[in-house]
């Protein structure tokens, strides 16, 4: 997402200055920071980010506004008044997070909510910006299948949230065959695969491990529907915008962002019950997969989301001149 922000922005005509860790490939300026020493205990995550954003925010001097992506954004604001802050918050808005936001709020220029669900739950007002995503990198497919014949796809991490047991046993009534590509390198992540998924496993369901570049695209476009049974309220789900594009329909719970990615009856089904998607992927056929490619081109894309966020920084900037700092 930060990727197609950066370039969007930067093909936009505005001067963008990436901050990120080596290696970083986004063809824009970028300046490249160390990845800060793993350590093994048990702050790590905490020590990793603090030691990297600290490094980059040695190197914000001279910016009209910096927009930041970590959980560090709120002690930037306050650390450094003198530029303004924009903080996009990629996770719900809960608990110890929504305390330190009340708290910062006065400092920090603009902060930013990924979908309306999530920041309804948000303790002060939030703009939201819809994610974007580069619609040259997902192109359309017609779902043909692939040389198993037609297939349904799930896609993302194998864990209870994301419902992968649920698609399985939902692709296993209908008589459809279903693909499943997920991440799994954690340890409660192989647990609930073990306990859940494993013994769906059969002629009915493949699971085909963690994929990327062309063979995630081929999945994508070669799939009849993408099913994604949430059982949380997902910020975003960048994984529903990627099916799209490659005009395939979304089947989903109507659980966070899911209405607003979805359009009930032209680019998948949006349902209230696991219990529905047997009939759901029965109907599937009579979707228009290139409505779904159509709404990502108008408007999932990454110039919509950058021409959003260039509309989120002057007023970050007024806010900032207002306020006197």
């Amino acid at each position: 997402m930060i990727d197609c922000l950066a370039r969007a922005l930067h093909r936009a005509g505005h001067d963008v200055e990436l901050i990120a860790l080596e290696g970083s490939t986004c063809p824009v300026p970028t300046r490249q920071v160390r990845p800060p020493e793993q350590s093994y205990f048990s702050f790590s995550s905490v020590c990793h980010e603090l030691s990297y954003a600290l490094e980059a925010y040695s190197h914000l001097d001279g910016f009209d506004v910096v927009h930041d992506h970590t959980m560090m954004g709120p002690a930037y604001a306050r650390a450094f008044p003198d530029i303004p802050v924009v903080v996009t918050n990629h996770g719900p808005f809960e608990g110890v997070l929504n305390a330190i936001y009340a708290r910062e709020a006065p400092w920090i220029a603009s902060l930013v909510g990924i979908s309306a669900s999530q920041a309804a739950t948000a303790p002060v007002p939030v703009s939201v910006v819809h994610h974007g995503i580069d619609s040259d990198l997902f192109t359309y497919g017609e779902g043909e299948g692939d040389e198993h014949g037609s297939y349904l796809l799930f896609l993302g991490r194998m864990q209870p949230i994301k419902g992968v047991h649920l698609a399985a046993q939902a692709a296993i009534a209908a008589g459809a065959r279903l693909v499943i590509a997920a991440k799994m390198q954690e340890v409660p992540e192989r647990e609930y695969f073990e306990r859940e998924v494993e013994p769906l496993l059969g002629d009915a369901v493949e699971f085909v491990g963690e994929v990327g570049g062309a063979r995630k695209l081929a999945l994508l476009q070669g799939a009849r529907a993408l099913l994604n049974p949430l059982q949380w309220d997902e910020p975003f789900g960048l994984t529903m915008t990627e099916a799209l594009a490659c005009g395939t329909p979304v089947i989903a719970l109507r659980r966070g962002s899911v209405p607003e990615i979805v359009d009930h009856g032209e680019t998948g089904f949006v349902l209230d019950e696991v219990a529905d998607f047997p009939s759901a992927i029965d109907a599937i056929h009579t979707l228009d997969r290139k409505a779904c490619r159509i709404a990502v081109e108008t408007y999932f894309n990454m110039d919509r989301m950058a021409s959003d966020y260039v509309d989120v920084y002057a007023d970050a900037v007024a806010h900032h001149r207002s306020s006197g700092r």
